[in-house]
């Protein structure tokens, strides 16, 4: 081979390494993913989606590989996420749908209010039906649900003082997390605080409130034992339909196998949290007790009473759907054979 063309070879192996390597760079994607709410890195959730990106980076073979800030490490709050993924400020986040009650009234979930009582129940609904029905809003911020869960599981109430009758909760001031759990508590005789999670352990310090109604998983990141020395199983309702959102371009930016992967690794997130809640919250009961609380049960026919009191909430989130929130319960009937719609007359 003559000199000048061993040059021309050789500058084209380079220019084909190099372009290879450019290439390769450019299929590298990380994405930046802001847990707000209810999933810490310390608590068994937070474990639960650290595994999650693993999987992932390691199935793409680091074509991707997410980056996990949690509560706290950026400024974005819980009820900002849409907008906060939408825009980009993040690639994806954890969202509480609860939070979008008031302005997306579909999502409001005072329906749920001792509606459903097992997670295996409400695993099938948010899998089966309000992935279906929220569609439309997921589409209208350009974002894809990739882990659909729940936040928490049973909801239960919290306070300064021992409560087994629901007339003991009179004049609480109660910390709420939604426009549904403060008209339910109001109808308690209590008074509705909204205060953000991480700001709820110095509000407790300070008295600004002195109940909570929420789940052992939020009570062990707040170390209510601390402050809260009295927890009374309730269980008023599973914790919500608690999701991780992608930016729809973020997303399509990635090839479609690992489109694959993130949302296999997604779905296998989604489970493994269902399953393990239960697990979790016999051990966070116990953690109480180690804390130095005292878990309590009501009294015979005091949960019926708080039912009652509450059943106003169900015909409520009807009349504000209209057709969509009929159609919404008529599919909750379809797939677990619980009739709201019969239970307030429609």
């Amino acid at each position: 081979m003559k000199k000048w063309q061993m040059i021309i070879a050789g500058i084209v192996v380079v220019l084909f390494v190099t372009t290879g390597i450019s290439h390769a760079a450019k299929a590298q994607k990380t994405w930046k993913i802001y847990f707000s709410t209810m999933i810490y890195q310390h608590n068994w959730q937070g474990k639960v989606v650290e595994r999650w990106a693993k999987e992932i980076e390691e199935k793409s073979k680091g074509a991707l590989k997410l980056e996990l800030y949690w509560p706290k490490q950026l400024p974005y709050k819980g009820f900002e996420i849409f907008k906060t993924v939408q825009n980009r400020l993040v690639d994806g986040a954890e969202c509480l749908t609860t939070y979008y009650g008031s302005t997306h009234p579909l999502m409001d979930t005072r329906w749920e209010v001792f509606a459903v009582d097992t997670i295996d129940v409400y695993k099938k609904i948010v899998q089966q039906v309000l992935r279906k029905h929220y569609q439309p809003f997921f589409d209208q911020y350009n974002v894809i649900p990739v882990i659909n869960t729940t936040s928490g599981g049973d909801q239960n109430w919290f306070s300064k003082e021992a409560v087994t009758r629901m007339e003991q909760m009179k004049g609480y001031k109660c910390r709420v997390y939604s426009k549904a759990g403060a008209d339910m508590v109001k109808a308690w005789g209590c008074h509705p605080v909204t205060i953000p999670i991480v700001e709820l352990y110095t509000a407790l310090q300070r008295g600004v409130v002195n109940a909570v109604v929420t789940s052992y998983t939020t009570g062990a990141d707040v170390k209510f034992w601390e402050v809260l020395p009295y927890a009374t199983d309730i269980n008023w309702t599973i914790a919500g339909y608690n999701t991780v959102l992608i930016n729809k371009k973020a997303f399509n930016e990635v090839s479609k196998d690992v489109q694959k992967i993130v949302l296999e690794a997604g779905e296998k997130a989604s489970n493994e949290i269902f399953r393990q809640q239960p697990i979790e919250e016999k051990k966070l009961r116990d953690r109480f007790r180690e804390g130095g609380a005292k878990v309590l049960k009501l009294e015979s026919g005091e949960r019926e009473k708080l039912r009652k009191a509450s059943s106003f909430l169900w015909k409520e989130w009807v009349e504000m759907n209209g057709e969509k929130g009929k159609a919404l319960l008529r599919d909750v009937k379809k797939v677990t054979g619980i009739d709201i719609l019969s239970e307030i007359g429609m």
